[in-house]
């Protein structure tokens, strides 16, 4: 797909050797692109995307973990990730999982400082996390919903009511980000109506298995916390030994 927009210019909505249009939506292959035109296609070049989301992943981490439970926190928190199976594969793998963790963990630091406000200032905070849903949402779909209904739960749970949601700008954020997100999915239809249509939104709303999307969801909630152990040993269990 990258190579396909070097080569050929189709940015909004790429396809395979094969004519065969993407899958998934192209925020992995923006970002490999320029290192792709200028240093040619490669490992490296193409694997690029996902080692630059790993270290934002882990920057947000750091600072994440500093201002909530100290400096400790952070760096065992961070070593704790890259001593990881998961991490490791989301820093190694060409696939846009790593592009969308970085976004979402941005979307939820951004959103959870928002949630506190500032007067007299420019909500940083606030663009910060209406960039970072919609980069998640041009990372891999759906999915970015998750944060909108994070900061809505925390306004009420943590904050004590609903009106704290507003302070995240929903005035001026929702519609950027359907601007932005709309905006790509326009380009994406006129460029190729039948890939966008049938591939690209085919793929990403098609139901997993004959069960169906909700069932299958329900059926895999159970082997979440087991997989998440899984994932994380045994270096990450020695990280905190260590440390």
């Amino acid at each position: 797909y990258t190579v396909d927009m070097v080569r050929h210019g189709h940015w909004a909505l790429p396809v395979d050797m094969l004519g065969r249009a993407a899958t998934k939506p192209p925020m992995f292959n923006w970002i490999s692109a320029p290192f792709v035109a200028i240093f040619g296609a490669s490992e490296i070049t193409l694997k690029i995307p996902a080692i630059l989301a790993m270290i934002v992943t882990l920057g947000w981490i750091i600072i994440a973990g500093y201002k909530l439970a100290g400096p400790q926190a952070a760096v065992v928190a961070a070593y704790l990730l890259l001593a990881s199976t998961v991490g490791m594969k989301l820093m190694y793998l060409a696939r846009p999982d790593g592009v969308l963790t970085a976004f979402m963990i941005g979307a939820w630091w951004c959103g959870t400082v928002g949630l506190k406000g500032t007067r007299g200032s420019f909500p940083w905070a606030a663009l910060g996390f209406w960039l970072c849903v919609a980069g998640a949402a041009l990372s891999k779909g759906p999915v970015a919903v998750i944060p909108l209904i994070y900061v809505l739960l925390a306004a009420r749970l943590i904050h004590g009511q609903w009106r704290a949601a507003l302070r995240l700008r929903w005035s001026w954020g929702l519609p950027l980000l359907l601007v932005i997100v709309g905006g790509w999915m326009v380009a994406a239809y006129v460029s190729n109506p039948s890939g966008f249509t049938h591939s690209l939104i085919g793929d990403m709303m098609r139901a997993k298995g004959h069960h169906g999307i909700l069932l299958g969801v329900l059926n895999s909630l159970w082997k979440m916390p087991m997989q998440f152990i899984a994932r994380f040993a045994p270096w990450s269990i020695f990280v905190i030994f260590w440390l």
